[in-house]
């Protein structure tokens, strides 16, 4: 495994002795392995779902109709809730 040094604020550093006392990550470095993977995830979550936008076609211009009908439904969804 590969080893870096990286330099943080104070407060970051009181922030992730904190997260490493609370007790579900062994040590500093194990938490930010942690933050990392789940950022990777995240972006490729996000990258396959740009990549499934790109392939469903060409896009269509959206007029002022179109924006009333998303906002309705949205707060309809949401009202649901």
């Amino acid at each position: 495994m590969a080893r870096i040094a990286i330099e943080i604020p104070e407060e970051l550093c009181q922030f992730l002795e904190a997260k490493v006392q609370q007790g579900k990550f062994a040590n500093a470095s194990e938490y930010l392995v942690s933050l990392l993977n789940s950022a990777r995830d995240e972006s490729s979550v996000l990258e396959r779902a740009l990549l499934v936008g790109i392939e469903s076609g060409p896009a269509e211009e959206w007029n002022s109709a179109d924006w009333d009908d998303m906002k309705r439904r949205v707060a309809k969804r949401c009202q649901g809730s």
